[in-house]
């Protein structure tokens, strides 16, 4: 599987680990439904973050737990928009940009 870094510049690379930091980290998603909006648990999430960009996991898990970040920070109805541009000031468009790009590149990534 091509690595985050092949796919994306380094701005982007930046961008998506600041996102998977506010996914983690943040109060976008309960706790009681984090596992079954993501597909994966906030401990998985935070290991992709503590080794961003290339941590030491499954590559579906990481691809997973990427793709859901993208698309739960951008569709997910948290209505927290000023918590999630202190994360990533770049904004919901550059994430939906980044969340095109990825989907289109990674291998099962649709």
């Amino acid at each position: 599987m091509p690595k985050i870094r092949d796919m994306l510049s380094p701005e982007d690379v930046d961008m998506v680990g600041r996102a998977v930091k506010a996914a983690t980290e943040g109060d976008f998603f309960p706790e009681i439904e984090f596992s079954t909006i993501f597909g994966i648990d906030r401990a998985t999430l935070r290991r992709v973050y503590v080794g961003w960009p290339e941590p030491e996991m499954d590559l579906r898990d990481f691809r997973l737990a990427v793709l859901d970040t993208l698309n739960n920070l951008t569709g997910y109805p948290h209505n927290m928009d000023d918590e999630l541009a202190y994360y990533v000031p770049e904004g919901i468009e550059a994430l939906l940009r980044v969340q095109r790009e990825l989907r289109a590149r990674w291998p099962g990534g649709h």
